[in-house]
């Protein structure tokens, strides 16, 4: 546990400075380049997207978003060659939910089952590795907000029961788990490693519980920053539960 506690705190030290370098140096060098430049900073203000509340609102309907959107789905490592056959392979969400808004480069995800709390079961976990795959290998995404929808919950932790499938074909998921990219262990190690190598910034947004494993997506420097709604709440039942 020691060498994991300090992989762990280095890796915080890691996104404290992340942090203090978007926050704070990288807004000092804009204002300062601004001033030096003003009229090409208001040409640049021009094309920033402003934020439409409207987009907002189905977010945190309570019964969830009607549609999750696809993502593309990747048979050979980056770099190799396409597999014949699977050009172009795309896979309807089904739980976890996917939009791009092109103009910012900002892609929103969103835990999508509100019946269960957004609880990790198998198929939402898989399609989350599909969707950072997609991500990471997309170059209109530039940075990534990921929340659930609703108000109760951001992910409720490990499904006890219902649907134990990943929710796609096997030939996905051989493919995926050739790459690492097949969460297999109640720790959910490969899935943290997923989140912890993703390498665009991306902004946790919690609202309501964290729970168990959730809790550890929202804390646990899966993202670079943090942002909750006065009715977060974050749980670890571990103990209460039996478990270690």
């Amino acid at each position: 546990i020691f060498p994991s506690l300090f992989s762990f705190d280095l890796l915080c030290h890691r996104r404290d400075f992340v942090f203090f370098w978007q926050t704070l140096v990288c807004p000092y060098f804009c204002s300062f380049f601004a001033s030096m430049a003003p009229a090409a900073a208001k040409s640049a203000q021009k094309v920033l997207p402003t934020v439409d509340e409207a987009l907002l609102k189905p977010y945190m309907a309570a019964g969830g978003l009607p549609e999750n959107g696809s993502v593309k789905v990747y048979f050979n490592a980056e770099g190799e060659p396409a597999v014949p056959g699977k050009e172009g392979a795309v896979h309807k969400l089904k739980q976890v939910s996917y939009q791009l808004f092109a103009e910012a480069g900002v892609a929103v995800v969103a835990f999508n089952s509100p019946k269960t709390l957004h609880c990790m079961s198998p198929g939402l976990v898989m399609e989350t590795m599909l969707i950072l795959e997609h991500m990471r290998r997309d170059s209109a995404v530039r940075a990534v907000v990921w929340t659930g929808t609703g108000t109760k919950a951001f992910c409720s932790g490990a499904a006890m029961g219902g649907d134990q499938s990943y929710g796609v074909d096997q030939d996905v998921v051989k493919a995926y788990d050739k790459r690492g990219l097949v969460n297999d262990d109640i720790a959910c190690t490969k899935l943290t490693k997923a989140f912890w190598d993703f390498p665009k910034p991306m902004i946790m947004a919690i609202n309501g519980l964290a729970v168990g494993g959730g809790a550890n997506m929202a804390l646990a420097n899966y993202g670079d920053v943090v942002f909750c709604s006065t009715n977060s709440k974050f749980m670890y039942p571990f103990c209460e539960v039996g478990s270690h």
